[in-house]
């Protein structure tokens, strides 16, 4: 008798286990963060692991001026090139002047549509100044 609650508790686990990996979307960005020359993105590249449908993680980034002229950041100069139940945004909301020699943390929020299709995706996260 015992043996038999114990397969059946196994089972049921086994099932449960496999219901819930089918609600789990992979999005590995295994694209690189493109920027200008005089700019370098540390990590240049986002693992942004097993993510949820219907849900959002975050990953931040450090953008450093290499240059030796100020370089200004808009809300429209990172870009990405995602499908379309993908939605990427970041804290910078207004115009950011990255001066020569100096660095911003950049918080990038990847939000997943509830209806995303399982499967992996990588994107690249362009990044242009002025």
């Amino acid at each position: 008798m015992k043996k038999a609650v114990t397969i059946g508790l196994l089972l049921i686990s086994a099932l449960i286990g496999a219901t819930l990996a089918a609600y789990y979307l992979s999005i590995p960005n295994t694209g690189n963060i493109i920027a200008p020359a005089n700019i370098t993105a540390t990590p240049s590249s986002l693992d942004w692991g097993a993510i949820t449908q219907g849900t959002e993680e975050w990953r931040l980034v450090t953008l450093t001026n290499n240059g030796g002229t100020p370089t200004t950041l808009t809300p429209d100069s990172i870009t990405y090139n995602a499908e379309t139940y993908l939605t990427l945004n970041s804290n910078i909301t207004a115009d950011y002047i990255l001066n020569p020699s100096a660095s911003v943390c950049v918080n990038f929020t990847l939000t997943v549509d509830p209806t995303a299709p399982i499967g992996s995706f990588n994107f690249n996260i362009d990044i242009t100044g002025a």
